[in-house]
């Protein structure tokens, strides 16, 4: 078995890992604090997780100059590129402090009736919020050099112990002391300090990383940073389309529809990142493909074969919350989340185009060719906050995701395929032939789904666990009938590993 397929596979058995973390820190947080403290805590938190676009776009960058000068044996560039990175993340932590400073003084003008007790729990959740924000960016440099040498197995076993160290450290904390929410932000500060020294030790003992700070290339950050630019508007519209329907919600309505709304995000968020997977692992090989030979012929035939994947796993997690989607947030966290379930669906089969379609953002990365997705993306994220406003204005949360789902269709659809089709030379036909025998799983195990629901019920987590495991089946036989080269290609895998002992 390579490194690339232990990556897929630790990578996904993370993302479970990380999705069950979350599930049950959720639940504890709105047992232990109610919805309105837990809306506190998700407005600080969408305030705050804004400072991370002061990335700007610079650590996908890296992989890029990292894999060209790697390609070339320049050693002494790789130490040089390392030596300003750190400089600059450095200096970016600065920035975010003072920033968040200023969010902080400006935090009331976030919550539309708030109490004296409310403004200083935001304040202070802010403030942590911002520490932790920091220790991220000093880490980007060792995390970037950690994926550009294609060392997923590492990055994979720290973020899944991450995942777990947060409900199993958050449990203790609110047993024995009690306290709010606060604390809680505390301890994410701590594990991630302990990821942050986990990198640097990987990178400098393990990688060899080295830096140097002498004759360093600023001229060469001119270029990086034209680069970089428009991935970070990229980034920056990407927050704006996640954030702009929370912020209306506070704004407009109040921090109990903030709370609902926010279980969406979090459960979009779960879709986000099993598409994310695939594309992340692959970020090197296509930079390597287009630097040697840049074959649109051979990058549409990548993007064909990681978009397959991930249409057979978004189907499976979304066949499964249509079919149990109302039982499971019942289940999960009680009474008063109704509207979630539809609020969820209505947002995540459009989503479906765009996520299946990630890698052709690493491969307009790779050519210089993603300044068009950056203005597009501009274009329809004010349109979104627009319909947003407007929407939510009249229906309240029903209209929170109705700009979103605006811009999904018409932005990340129909806009950006042409685009692929027309200026990037990826053949879109050819790639949408192949994704459509995909969904057939998805729409008959619903089906099928239906009538075990029907027969067997789900009053309780023993019968969601049999209809939902009835419905996994159904689902695996269905794939095995219409896309059996998926099976085969598992099988290919295993079979190498079987070999090799």
């Amino acid at each position: 078995m390579t490194n690339r397929s232990k990556g897929i596979i630790l990578s996904y058995l993370t993302v479970i890992v990380k999705n069950i973390s979350l599930l049950i820190y959720t639940q504890l947080l709105l047992r232990f604090f109610g919805k309105s403290e837990y809306g506190l805590y998700q407005i600080a938190n969408s305030i705050i997780s804004n400072l991370t676009l002061l990335n700007l776009g610079f650590s996908f960058a890296y992989i890029k100059f990292y894999t060209g000068f790697s390609i070339k044996k320049e050693e002494t560039r790789i130490r040089k590129l390392n030596g300003t990175y750190l400089l600059f993340f450095t200096l970016i932590s600065v920035i975010a402090c003072l920033i968040g400073a200023i969010l902080m003084q400006k935090s009331a003008h976030f919550l539309s009736s708030s109490s004296v007790y409310e403004q200083e729990m935001l304040k202070k959740l802010m403030f942590f919020m911002i520490m932790n924000v920091v220790l991220t960016f000093i880490g980007s440099t060792f995390e970037s050099n950690i994926l550009a040498n294609e060392r997923f197995v590492f990055q994979q076993v720290r973020q899944m112990l991450q995942s777990i160290l947060l409900p199993v450290m958050t449990v203790p904390v609110l047993l024995c002391f009690r306290t709010n929410v606060v604390t809680i932000v505390v301890v994410q500060i701590a594990i991630t300090f302990v990821s942050l020294l986990a990198n640097v030790y990987f990178c400098i003992s393990k990688i060899k990383m080295k830096f140097s700070f002498k004759n360093l290339e600023f001229s060469f950050m001119k270029e990086v940073g034209i680069f970089s630019f428009f991935i970070f508007l990229n980034q920056l519209f990407n927050q704006i389309n996640d954030s702009a329907p929370v912020f209306t919600l506070g704004i407009l309505a109040n921090t109990k529809q903030v709370a609902v709304y926010s279980v969406v995000n979090q459960l979009k968020a779960l879709f986000l990142t099993l598409s994310q997977v695939l594309s992340t692992i692959f970020i090197p090989k296509v930079n390597r493909l287009v630097h040697q030979s840049d074959d649109s012929s051979e990058l549409t035939q990548l993007m064909i074969k990681i978009g397959q994947y991930q249409v057979l796993i978004l189907g499976l997690f979304l066949g499964g919350f249509i079919l149990l989607g109302k039982i499971f947030l019942y289940l999960w966290l009680g009474k008063g989340f109704d509207e979630a379930y539809y609020l969820l669906i209505s947002i995540v089969i459009p989503l479906v185009v765009p996520l299946s379609q990630n890698i052709a953002i690493e491969i307009q990365q790779a050519r210089n060719q993603h300044f068009f997705r950056s203005i597009m993306l501009t274009v329809f994220s004010f349109l979104n906050i627009g319909i947003t406003a407007v929407c939510v204005k009249m229906f309240g949360i029903n209209g929170a995701t109705v700009g979103y789902i605006f811009s999904l269709i018409f932005g990340y659809g129909l806009v950006m395929n042409w685009y692929y089709q027309k200026k990037m030379k990826l053949d879109m036909k050819c790639f949408w032939q192949k994704m459509l025998p995909g969904m057939i799983p998805v729409i008959l195990s619903v089906m099928i789904g239906r009538v075990f629901l029907n027969l067997f019920g789900t009053e309780n987590i023993f019968s969601f666990v049999l209809v939902g495991s009835g419905y996994c089946v159904i689902y695996g036989f269905c794939t095995f009938l219409f896309m059996p080269h998926i099976f085969q290609q598992f099988l290919r895998i295993f079979a190498k590993k079987e070999k090799r002992k």
